[in-house]
């Protein structure tokens, strides 16, 4: 049997070695074939993300070995309509770092992995994708809600220790772990399977069979061609059947609030109740933690990007949508007879956002060289808050040893419970007692 593999191992490899590479962005398609274009584009997509979130994992795992982190933060994108499932909002949660630049800190989000051409609601009512936590940058997370979609985020900070900061980590790492072994073994045997049965039908009608390949050297797909004309190109179906999903994504329970909650208990937070209609709905996520005292305080909020382009937005009368879409001679005219309208802020705003002609390139860098370079912060309103209050602060008293912030506000309306609680929570109530001494 094992010879049997090693030589059936050998074959594909010789075969693959045979076939041409043709990269997916260089690939000429009919109109017909657009749908298997689009369908290798989507996996090219797939593997390019989880190799990015593999780098953010490394990254993270560095950062917290290093002392770096020093608080969490739960944020809220607002609600939105133009999508069934975001129309509760969104949560995800952020790992403060202490250099202060949290355009690059690390914020996980819990999506559903779409494996088909569209989003199927019906699989996303019952389980039929895959949840997969994301984890990316502050700052793509920030051009993704409150720049595309325009959708402010809530800030919430969440009370945690080192330890339980570790433990949910170790907890997302395992998470990821299994969803990555889970993929990449199904992508194996279904491009193994899939070029196996090409090679077949390909020898036998004396076809030529070609790998179609994405930008890092993936096989995403083949194409098939008899002397020199292409006859159809055949992406590779990645789908995961439903009984090999490692964890099930649904919109009404195992959601982006859900699956947060189901971190936290599983990090050591097991007290926290399992059944909570609040637990599952993004924007009541905070009245949820709040409720089992790990908020305590409300950070001002990240704006919209729109906010720091009003100058811009007064002009051409258009949306952020209409603007990032409006041709770049269009634009650049209307920014170069308005230059001087535009502060710095705005000015920095408008290069980052879209592009504009190397003409106002120039107006504008001579414009703003002038002046010290803000940072992305402060570009975007994105406050960084002292370091003091990322520690622990669970009861009253500890709260008001922070009445100077003005720009925090309390959660909690009650003094900590006499009840029962776990011996996590005890343990933090005690170190919260010595808060104010740091």
């Amino acid at each position: 049997m094992k010879l049997l593999t090693i030589i059936l191992f050998i074959y594909s490899a010789i075969s693959f070695s045979k076939e041409k590479k043709i990269n997916l962005s260089d690939l000429n398609y009919r109109k017909e074939e657009r749908p298997h274009v689009l369908r290798m584009s989507q996996l090219e997509f797939i593997l390019r993300s989880k190799q990015l979130i593999e780098i953010n994992i490394q990254k993270l795992g560095k950062r917290l070995n290093d002392g770096e982190i020093i608080g969490l933060e739960l944020l809220i994108a607002d609600t939105t309509k133009a999508q069934v499932e975001s129309r509760f909002g969104h949560a995800l949660f952020r790992f403060v770092d202490s250099n202060r630049k949290a355009a690059n800190d690390m914020v996980v989000g819990y999506v559903a992995q779409v494996d088909t051409p569209g989003v199927n609601y019906f699989k996303g009512l019952f389980g039929g994708y895959a949840l997969v936590p994301e984890i990316k940058p502050l700052r793509e997370y920030h051009q993704q809600y409150a720049g595309d979609q325009e959708r402010f985020l809530d800030r919430y900070l969440i009370s945690s220790t080192p330890q339980l900061r570790q433990s949910i980590f170790n907890q997302l790492v395992e998470e990821w772990n299994t969803y990555k072994k889970t993929f990449d073994r199904n992508l194996t045997i279904k491009t193994k399977k899939l070029h196996k049965r090409l090679i077949k039908s390909t020898q036998k009608r004396k076809e030529r069979l070609d790998q179609i390949i994405d930008f890092y050297g993936n096989i995403v797909g083949f194409r098939i061609s008899k002397k020199g004309k292409v006859i159809k190109t055949v992406p590779i179906n990645f789908k995961l059947n439903h009984f090999k999903v490692p964890t099930h994504y649904t919109f009404l329970q195992n959601n982006c609030s859900g699956a947060i909650v189901n971190l936290l208990r599983r990090s050591g937070l097991s007290f926290l109740p399992k059944i909570s209609l609040n637990s599952i709905i993004p924007i009541k996520l905070d009245d949820y933690l709040m409720k089992n005292h790990l908020i305590n305080f409300r950070l001002n909020k990240i704006p919209i990007v729109t906010s720091r382009l009003i100058g811009l937005l007064k002009i051409t009368k258009q949306d952020y949508s209409s603007l990032k879409s409006m041709e770049v001679k269009k634009l650049s005219k209307i920014i170069a007879e308005n230059i001087d309208m535009f502060d710095v802020i705005e000015l920095y705003a408008i290069l980052d956002n879209f592009n504009v002609s190397e003409g106002v390139l120039e107006q504008i860098y001579l414009k703003i060289s002038e002046f010290e370079i803000p940072t992305y912060e402060e570009v975007y309103e994105i406050e960084n808050v002292d370091k003091l209050i990322y520690k622990l602060c669970l009861d009253k008293s500890c709260r008001s040893s922070f009445k100077k912030y003005d720009f925090l506000e309390g959660k909690r309306k009650s003094s900590y419970p006499r009840g029962k609680v776990s011996s996590f929570l005890n343990l933090i109530r005690k170190q919260s007692e010595v808060f104010s001494i740091y």
